[in-house]
């Protein structure tokens, strides 16, 4: 497994890049939100890295493709929120 990599930083939320198309968002008060968890294809030869190793308290998708919905792939027990919405 890889590690996520921080690409910004602000005072309130924390953005970290993991690879393909997801991101973890981190609030300053310790609330953690991914998108588009992936996995790889049954072949195994789509993506270059494995998801890292990370937990959320809600996982967002974007679409229903292995790609961008693997929300097994996020540890905890998160909120998972697919398809548009307003959602609070």
């Amino acid at each position: 497994m890889t590690s996520p990599t921080s690409i910004q930083r602000s005072s309130s939320v924390t953005v970290d890049d993991l690879g393909h198309c997801s991101f973890l968002w981190t609030t300053g008060e310790g609330g953690r939100a991914v998108i588009d968890p992936y996995r790889n294809n049954q072949a195994g030869n789509w993506l270059l890295r494995d998801f890292p190793a990370v937990e959320a308290d809600v996982v967002m998708t974007t679409h229903s493709h292995f790609d961008h919905d693997a929300t097994e792939m996020v540890a905890g027990r998160p909120t998972i929120l697919r398809g548009p919405g307003k959602f609070q």
